[in-house]
């Protein structure tokens, strides 16, 4: 997270009444406008409180990492975040949601992209290249068959 994201959100977390985002969420919006950006833009931050414990890990010593536990009670809170940079003129329930969606339908495409890849070692073929015919994606047509006919 940049210094001017993590400003906006320490500032909503002083000064705004988050609202109700569904799934369990709330959400705030605030303007935001980051280096290299010619005007502000409308940024929707939603936060998740985590309530079990936390492990944290102290990598300062590269020799001996360090796990302790943060145990978490009404005085001790902590949120997860996610900021949203929309264009959007809709409610924030209904931003969230519908990046929510989007999200669920990018994960099939981004699994199958990244995961499901054989290692170089077993085969040398990249597994994403172009089918042999462009028109139809489902699988190479028999020289003798009829239009349309798939092996």
């Amino acid at each position: 997270m940049t210094k001017g994201v993590k400003q906006s959100i320490e500032r909503l977390m002083r000064e705004v009444d988050w609202c109700d985002a569904g799934d369990g969420c709330q959400g705030a919006e605030t303007p935001l406008r980051l280096q290299g950006w010619g005007h502000h833009r409308r940024a929707i931050v939603l936060r998740r409180r985590i309530k079990t414990d936390v492990g944290v890990v102290d990598e300062r010593n590269s020799d001996q990492l360090q796990l302790s536990f943060a145990e978490l009670t009404e005085e001790k809170v902590v949120y997860e975040h996610d900021l949203f940079i929309t264009s959007l003129a809709n409610e924030i329930l209904t931003v969230a949601q519908l990046y929510r969606h989007r999200a669920d339908a990018e994960n099939p495409f981004d699994e199958l992209k990244n995961h499901c890849r054989r290692p170089a070692r077993h085969h040398p073929r990249r597994l994403d290249r172009r089918p042999r015919n462009p028109g139809r994606e489902d699988g190479p047509v028999h020289r003798g068959a009829p239009p349309g006919h798939r092996l």
